[in-house]
């Protein structure tokens, strides 16, 4: 099996395994989860502590998170800029400025108002009503007194009475409706993001090496004709050899050639030159390998040739300069 193949099957496999995990969003309807925006904004710019300029910033990604909003981004939830503050309130600011290991995957429930925290709420409550009820039956005392004296009577008292203030029910039906909803959704972004995460990267990963692959194979089928047409061409231009004059001295140098003459093409292949008698001549070794495929003006100032000279004798023959 290709390496290309291997490659393709895994991102197969892995965006196989996504549509899984998309299974577990389905059960949220997306004009419900919508219908979040304003709450999610609240969380995130009004209960989290933070700087202003960060609260700002983030709640403009939560409008724009929520106004195009697709399953395959609510399932990357936890991904965007704000997720912190949304899940956690802004908990996490405490521990990042203690240099602190934050758990961002610990319960969420102590994280949202719902009818189950409200009832604890409301056990604690009847718990203090019945202190403060003591309390005041109890009443203070004087000097020599065992009860409170007045002051610490009285502080005791407003304690009291602030914290059953702070646990009445301020919270509207809707207002727990969407936090429990919302609870639900984090919590399952909770339990598949870091699986999410992982297959993402790893997906980028091997879409970048299918990339890499295919500029090889383009590079390598480029490579390929080109080299089909020079062997073509060489072809054609052994079969113009009966064609070519062929004279005792070289048409570059002028000296006398030596051993085999080599057939060159005046104008060279690469640069589009044709294999025709017209731009086919017949010259010593050592000029043909210094030649290559350069031009032939390129070529006579290299070598120190007299450019002019060369293209007359060229001219003579018949040959295009």
């Amino acid at each position: 099996m290709t390496q290309l193949k291997k490659l393709n099957e895994e991102k197969k496999s892995l965006q196989d395994r996504l549509l899984q995990i998309q299974k577990n969003f389905e059960k949220f309807d997306l004009d419900t989860v919508k219908n979040l925006k304003d709450h999610a904004f609240n969380r995130v710019t009004k209960y989290s502590t933070s700087d202003q300029a960060s609260r700002k910033r983030e709640g403009a990604a939560v409008v724009k998170f929520f106004e195009n909003l697709t399953l395959p981004r609510l399932m990357r939830i936890k991904q965007q800029i704000f997720a912190k503050r949304l899940f956690y309130k802004g908990d996490f600011v405490l521990s990042r400025y203690r240099g602190l290991r934050y758990d961002y995957y610990q319960d969420l429930d102590k994280f949202f108002t719902t009818r189950g925290s409200l009832n604890q709420n409301k056990i604690q409550k009847s718990k203090l009503e019945k202190e403060l009820k003591d309390l005041e039956a109890e009443g203070y005392g004087g000097i020599f007194s065992c009860k409170l004296s007045k002051s610490k009577y009285e502080n005791k008292r407003n304690d009291l009475l602030r914290n059953i203030d702070r646990l009445n029910n301020h919270f509207s039906t809707s207002f727990i409706d969407n936090e429990e909803f919302l609870l639900s959704l984090c919590k399952t972004s909770n339990e598949h993001n870091e699986e999410i995460r992982v297959i993402d990267a790893r997906i980028k990963e091997i879409q970048k090496r299918i990339l890499e692959f295919k500029k090889e194979d383009i590079l390598s089928l480029k490579i390929a004709k080109a080299a089909a047409f020079d062997g073509e061409a060489r072809a054609q231009a052994k079969s113009q050899r009966g064609k070519v004059n062929r004279t005792d001295d070289c048409p570059y140098c002028f000296g006398i050639i030596s051993g085999d003459a080599h057939l060159d093409h005046i104008h060279p292949l690469s640069k589009g030159g044709l294999n025709v008698t017209e731009n086919l001549v017949y010259c010593c070794k050592r000029c043909n390998l210094k030649k290559s495929d350069k031009g032939i003006f390129q070529f006579c100032r290299e070598q120190g040739f007299d450019y002019i000279e060369v293209c007359d004798r060229l001219l003579n023959m018949g040959k295009h300069v």
